[in-house]
């Protein structure tokens, strides 16, 4: 069942997405500052009025699948800092210190609509249509959407982009990495979101 959590995340909710963050994506920042940096920075992402975070829950009523979308993502590092224990996380997980550093310093990536940040499934509950709903559910709040990944042909979620609608506005690059930028909805010709 899809359900969008506002204001609070309960204890067992905040920690099964943790879980479910550093299974499905290990080598993210948030996943690899520890599971109770991402409980944090979920319950943060649940409270903002900038962040929508939407799950799927199975009929026991345990998160499957999640997907986070912004609507301000250009300050999202700086509201991170200012609202969630990132110091101290930072402080016991040195080896994330370069990519901190990176973030801190690196401009961010100019995105033309709200932003899909994550979007993660149970390996289990993979190739159902979750991440497919979640996405459109987003898309009815948000009619136009974008998200940036790692441009890299053996990366799944290009293709899964494209199959739920994104077009491909170009290259980008994040923290000295290559990535692609996929907008969805109505685009002007140089695949900026239109509106």
């Amino acid at each position: 069942m899809l359900e969008r959590i506002v204001d609070t995340l309960s204890d067992a909710d905040a920690a099964r997405l943790a879980i479910l963050h550093a299974r499905a994506l290990p080598g993210s920042l948030v996943a690899r500052l520890g599971l109770g940096y991402a409980q944090a920075f979920h319950r943060f992402c649940a409270a903002s009025a900038h962040e929508d975070l939407r799950v799927w829950r199975a009929p026991d009523g345990s998160i499957q699948a999640a997907c986070l979308v912004s609507v301000r993502p250009g300050d999202l590092s700086a509201r991170q800092r200012a609202a969630t224990p990132l110091l101290s996380a930072a402080l016991t997980h040195p080896a994330a210190w370069p990519d901190l550093l990176r973030a801190a310093i690196a401009p961010s990536v100019a995105a033309p609509a709200p932003q899909i940040l994550l979007l993660f499934a149970d390996e289990a509950a993979r190739g159902r249509g979750l991440g497919r709903a979640l996405v459109d559910a987003a898309a009815a709040n948000a009619p136009f959407l974008c998200t940036i990944t790692e441009d890299d042909p053996a990366n799944r979620a290009l293709a899964f982009y494209r199959k739920a609608g994104f077009a491909d506005a170009g290259p980008t690059r994040v923290h000295g990495r290559a990535f692609r930028l996929l907008t969805r909805g109505a685009t002007t010709e140089d695949g900026r979101c239109a509106g």
